[in-house]
């Protein structure tokens, strides 16, 4: 299974956007998911994704209060939920991209 591309994204601060990565990666771990995780602060951007992992990821995952840049993942299906979403429950952030979310979760941010 190729892994899951997530994009971070909390631009004014450091550490909550990687606090958010770290649950995503705990989430992950415990079911079994490989992650490719994109973090965007104030430190600027971290482990870009390539193109090769974005064509490969099944979707992309975009965790954002803000609205990005999502030109380069064209065609893929994008799953867009809060950072606090991620933050309160990672592995509804995880089930959301593999379309197993209720809907309330799906593009909500």
């Amino acid at each position: 299974m190729h892994a899951l591309a997530i994009l971070v994204s909390y631009p004014d601060r450091v550490m909550p956007a990687f606090f958010a990565t770290e649950g995503l990666i705990e989430a992950a771990a415990s079911i079994g998911r490989r992650l490719r995780i994109e973090i965007h602060s104030a430190l600027g951007v971290h482990n870009t994704l390539t193109r090769e992992e974005i064509d490969a990821s099944p979707a992309i995952l975009v965790v954002a209060d803000r609205a990005i840049d999502d030109a380069r993942f064209n065609g893929k299906r994008i799953v867009t939920l809060s950072f606090g979403q991620a933050v309160q429950d990672a592995r509804a952030v995880l089930a959301a991209a593999n379309a197993e979310a209720p809907a309330s979760l799906v593009n909500a941010a």
